[in-house]
Parts: C-alpha cells; sequence; structure tokens
C-alpha cells in the first residue's frame, strides 16, 4: 500500500482505470445531448412562432376593433 495515497488498493486503481476505458455509456450519453438540443429547437421554434401568432392576432384583433367603430 506504500504506492497509493489514501489508503487506497491496486484493486481500486485497477477498477478505476477500466471505468476511465469504459464507452459503454457514451452512447446514451450522446443520445441524451442530441435529445437536449432537439428540444431546444422546438422550445424555440415554439416562442418564436408564439411571438409571431400573437402579434397577428392582436393586428388582426385592432383592425376588427377599428371596422366596428368605424361604422
Amino acid at each position: 500500500m506504500a504506492g497509493f495515497p489514501h489508503g487506497e488498493s491496486e484493486f481500486d486503481m485497477v477498477c478505476w482505470r477500466e471505468f476511465l476505458k469504459s464507452t459503454e455509456g457514451a452512447t446514451a450519453i450522446e443520445y441524451g445531448l442530441l435529445a437536449a438540443f432537439i428540444a431546444m429547437a422546438i422550445y424555440a421554434g415554439v416562442i418564436a412562432a408564439g411571438d409571431g401568432a400573437g402579434t397577428m392576432f392582436n393586428l388582426i384583433g385592432e383592425i376588427m376593433v377599428a371596422s366596428v367603430a368605424n361604422k
């Protein structure tokens, strides 16, 4: 145990090295990041479309109010 700090055993170091070399979870992380980016793009699109739709309906409402007031 003289060569390992903090009382770590050689078995612990081997397990830690194997964990760092493992790539099994990499695909899951990549899919998770891809899903997060897609969700952000959808959210931004919905926000942009919502603002445009709100402006359009406000304009239509103002036109309708103006046309009724002119009669």
